[in-house]
């Protein structure tokens, strides 16, 4: 399998790989709302100090939209070069939180 997508990212242009990243980092930002709201706030279990233990800083349903918009602004701001670091950096670190909440049972 991960050969596949490998091969599949190899053959993409460089506009479709730039795409084909943000897509998989931005899907993982949702991954984590999905998570954060359904699981984790209700809970008080939330280890982001930007919303709160129990989002009573700031509501994971205005703080991940914030987040998605500045991720995608972010990455279409900065030169061609950068962004697929950018946009795989922020599915890194996402993919690493969406796995380890799961590991946890959310």
């Amino acid at each position: 399998m991960k050969a596949l997508l490998l091969a599949l990212l190899v053959a993409c242009t460089p506009a479709q790989r730039t795409t084909a990243v943000a897509t998989v980092s931005t899907a993982l930002i949702a991954a984590d709302w999905y998570q954060t709201r359904t699981f984790i706030t209700p809970e008080c279990m939330e280890m982001n100090p930007v919303i709160g233990t129990c989002g009573e800083k700031v509501h994971p349903d205005v703080y991940f939209p914030i987040v998605i918009v500045s991720h995608i602004i972010i990455g279409a701001v900065l030169p061609k070069n950068w962004r697929n670091v950018w946009f795989a950096a922020i599915a890194g670190v996402q993919g690493h939180t969406v796995y380890s909440n799961y590991q946890k049972g959310y």
